[in-house]
């Protein structure tokens, strides 16, 4: 197997351990009559340990060049945790759903950082090629679960299915390519005086702050609004994977021709806009113009993240890119969802689902006003063709 499969099938099995696993949590803890704060707040204390976990593990392997080992370890500890996760109740589930963030969180920015270690500069472009099979994967875990799991074992069995996505990917690590040399005179932390790397993990914690109504809610507001069963929820998440399929096949194109301002303004305004229309009693009204709606999540999660990953590695020195990518991500994505769970479930409860889709829109404007910062300037300019700090 080349580096490139090797990748390409990790991505596939992660994000399949995404899919099996992150749309029906949140679910079943309602199935165990846990309320709408206690579900945020169980997801928040996931999302803490993430967020340290992203820092420790991601500076250990730039420091160690142990990328390989280091990927192993969490994925095989998740694939564990999450199989006793399946047939646990009470705090003891409480407990293991937070240290599962722990190790699961930080294989992402892990992977990616590998990719980035096989791609420099015009070759940029293609992350989005790489990061295609991952919803391909997320694709698959949601055709098994609506096909198999749920309608003929049930809902636990997406947590057996997170863990055997989880050994696969352990025999992956070995072909991936090895991690850059540091060069003696290259100082550690020097990205942290970029202004630029801070602006663009300041949007991006304003997205994910907004996301967290899609991630722990939107098989809730499906359950209350549509009265489907629960083999039809992945239908919305499809949708959702076909369209970001597309547009990642489209991202190198996208990069190249257009700049990274208007590439992240389409990106996030669809996110903005999906969880605005969420909110109204339009969408409401009918379960046609909901999955319609679904279309607007492959924007965002394909070439908005494309456009923003690819950005902080231009930012990036080559011997700190899993620290800066996993740092990006733990302050944005798991500071967002730190915040934003226990937000949400207390915006679910005290409010009512509509209010809680309104205010995650007020939050992705909030972060698409960022791009009009003087201090990304560089956004001005095609991704590929940008030529860094």
């Amino acid at each position: 197997m080349n580096k490139l499969n090797a990748i390409r099938l990790s991505y596939f099995l992660l994000f399949a351990s995404f899919g099996f696993y992150y749309p029906y949590i949140g679910l079943c803890l309602k199935r165990y009559s846990w309320s709408g704060v206690e579900i945020g707040l169980t997801l928040c204390l996931a999302s803490l340990l993430g967020f340290f976990g992203q820092f420790i593990f991601s500076r250990l392997s730039d420091k160690t060049r142990n990328k390989r080992e280091i990927f192993t370890i969490l994925a095989l500890t998740s694939s564990v945790i999450a199989c006793c996760i399946g047939w646990t109740k009470g705090i003891l589930l409480c407990v293991l759903i937070a240290v599962l963030g722990l190790t699961h969180y930080p294989l992402v920015p892990l992977l990616d950082s590998v990719s980035f270690d096989l791609l420099s500069g015009k070759a940029r472009g293609k992350y989005g090629h790489l990061r295609v099979f991952g919803t391909l994967g997320y694709l698959f875990a949601s055709a098994i679960v609506a096909l198999f799991l749920l309608p003929i074992i049930g809902l636990h069995s997406v947590f057996y299915a997170f863990s055997l996505a989880m050994v696969i990917s352990v025999i992956l690590p070995q072909w991936f390519p090895p991690s850059p040399v540091r060069v003696a005179d290259q100082v550690t932390g020097s990205w942290i005086a970029d202004k630029r790397i801070r602006w663009v993990a300041v949007m991006m914690f304003f997205f994910e702050l907004a996301s967290t109504c899609i991630h722990g809610y939107l098989g809730i507001y499906m359950d209350k609004y549509y009265l489907l069963s629960d083999s039809v929820i992945p239908l919305a998440w499809t949708i959702g994977l076909i369209s970001e399929i597309l547009l990642f096949q489209a991202s190198p194109y996208l990069l190249r021709h257009f700049t990274a301002r208007t590439v992240l303004l389409i990106g996030g305004g669809a996110a903005a806009t999906r969880y605005l229309f969420l909110s109204s009693a339009f969408a409401i009204s009918s379960p046609f113009w909901f999955f319609a709606s679904q279309i607007l999540h492959g924007f965002y999660y394909s070439i908005f993240f494309c456009a923003a990953l690819a950005f902080l590695d231009i930012c990036s020195p080559t011997h700190e890119r899993a620290t800066i990518q996993s740092s990006a991500s733990a302050f944005s994505t798991l500071g967002g969802f730190i915040i934003g769970f226990p937000l949400s479930g207390w915006l679910w409860q005290m409010f009512g689902l509509q209010t809680l889709f309104f205010v995650s829109g007020c939050f992705a404007l909030a972060g698409l006003s960022i791009l009009f910062h003087p201090v990304l300037v560089d956004l001005s300019q095609p991704i590929v063709k940008n030529v860094g700090s």
